[in-house]
Parts: structure tokens; C-alpha cells; sequence
């Protein structure tokens, strides 16, 4: 339906991604990550945060040490609350995000996992955890 061609655009923004990933403590400051170009999707950098993201693309921080502080403080923060969306897998360890959500077929072609279960590494392809 065309509600959920709706939500699934507005679920695949990188904006509301990197927020519901818990890396921004608001849709505001994660369009300021973006902005200030400390988003990589798939190795390039992006400044455009409603930019649309799509099934495989991987999301990384900008290799800055003071925006992976910004980023693991708005992690903790969250106490992983509210929970992250299962069209996500993240790991916090590296701080990079592999988008799941097929717009258009609507599903999720992967479960929903947090990387630091040690089990679930092997399974990915090593490119998704570096």
C-alpha cells in the first residue's frame, strides 16, 4: 500500500536511520553529522540527510575521534531504548550500520541482530564488519 511505501522512505532517510541506530540523540543532530560530513554510505562521504538508503549499503562514522565520542556518548544515553529498528544491524563496536529494508519489495532480507553477539560475526561477510 501507499501508507507503507511512506514509512519505508522515511525509514530509509539516512537521517532517521543514524537516530534510530541510537548514533544521534535526535533526527536534528544526526542531519548535523551528515551536514558536517562525518557519514560515510558505502565509503563516500554524504551531506544530504534525507539522502535514501538501500538494501546492502553500509553506514560508517568518519574517521574523527571526537565525533566517535559525540557518537558513544548519544549511545549511552539510550540504554538501547528505544530499541533499534530490526531492518538494522549494527555494531557499535565499529560504529557502522548495514541497511536491511527493501522498499521495494517491502521486507526485511535479514533478521535483526546487534553485531556484538560473537556467534552472528562469523556469518556476515567479513566487508560488513570492518
Amino acid at each position: 500500500t501507499s501508507v507503507s511505501n511512506i514509512i519505508c522512505s522515511f525509514d530509509s532517510r539516512l537521517d532517521v536511520t543514524l537516530y534510530r541506530a541510537n548514533f544521534a540523540s535526535s533526527i536534528k543532530n544526526a542531519k548535523q553529522l551528515i551536514v558536517h560530513k562525518h557519514i560515510l554510505v558505502n565509503q563516500k562521504i554524504i551531506n544530504c540527510p534525507h539522502f535514501l538508503l538501500k538494501v546492502g549499503d553500509q553506514i560508517n562514522i568518519k574517521p574523527d575521534i571526537s565525533v566517535y565520542s559525540i557518537i558513544q556518548k548519544n549511545i549511552d544515553k539510550t540504554h538501547f531504548w528505544p530499541v533499534p529498528s530490526k531492518y538494522l544491524i549494527i555494531n557499535y563496536r565499529t560504529l557502522s550500520i548495514f541497511f536491511c529494508l527493501s522498499i521495494k519489495d517491502n521486507y526485511l532480507p535479514f533478521s535483526n541482530c546487534y553485531l556484538n553477539v560473537p556467534s552472528f560475526n562469523g556469518k556476515l561477510s567479513h566487508k560488513f564488519l570492518h
